[in-house]
Order: C-alpha cells, then sequence, then structure tokens
C-alpha cells in the first residue's frame, strides 16, 4: 500500500503521539502493523509505502 501526500519540511517518523495530540499516530500504527515500510520524496512530494502479511489460516 502506497500514499503520497504534498511533502514537507521534515523526514517521516514513526513516533508516540501524546494522548492529546491530533495529529502523528498514523505511521506509527502503520509501523506497529506493516512488515515493512519506508518512503521517498522531498518537501515538494512524498510517498510512503508499507508491506502488509497476512497470517496463515490455522
Amino acid at each position: 500500500m502506497s500514499v503520497s501526500d504534498q511533502g514537507g519540511p521534515g523526514e517521516p517518523t514513526a513516533r508516540d503521539a501524546g494522548e492529546l495530540d491530533e495529529t502523528g499516530r498514523g505511521l506509527r500504527t502503520v509501523a506497529l502493523t506493516a512488515t515493512s515500510w519506508g518512503w521517498h520524496g522531498n518537501d515538494q512530494g512524498r510517498t510512503v509505502t508499507a508491506v502488509f502479511t497476512r497470517g496463515l489460516p490455522a
């Protein structure tokens, strides 16, 4: 899965958000649930890509 946006001044990071923070949970959630993730781009545009795997049925 990939998501693109208009970029920004800093690098995307998966960080812990404070309880009252209104932003900052997206990449943390991805990092906790994806097999791997990464990004490419700059301050003009950026794409974050995550790989999710599904476990075998029991």
